[in-house]
């Protein structure tokens, strides 16, 4: 079922689209998943998709504090997987 878009809730900036902007850049998930595989494909870049009006810029403070959360979490891990070999090794 569509979700459709609410008083509440942006619309998706894909022409004819009605459903409500619940994901990245403007779009709803099934418009930005599309765009997603044509930019992976090679079809198009998120660049074009933007000089055309298609897709929002990035949010580059959202992005930044999720790749700086994301980052410290991934040092943590293989802080502790060190830990862990170098526990294995030695006992």
């Amino acid at each position: 079922m569509k979700k459709q878009c609410g008083s509440d809730s942006p619309k998706c900036l894909t022409p004819k689209c009605e459903r409500a902007a619940n994901s990245c850049r403007g779009l709803c998930s099934a418009c930005y998943n599309t765009a997603k595989l044509m930019v992976d494909n090679g079809e198009a870049s998120w660049e074009l998709l933007q000089e055309a009006k298609l897709i929002k810029p990035p949010h580059d403070k959202a992005h930044r504090v999720f790749r700086e959360a994301f980052s410290s979490f991934m040092a943590k891990k293989k802080t502790n997987k060190t830990r862990v070999r170098i526990a294995t090794k030695v006992g």
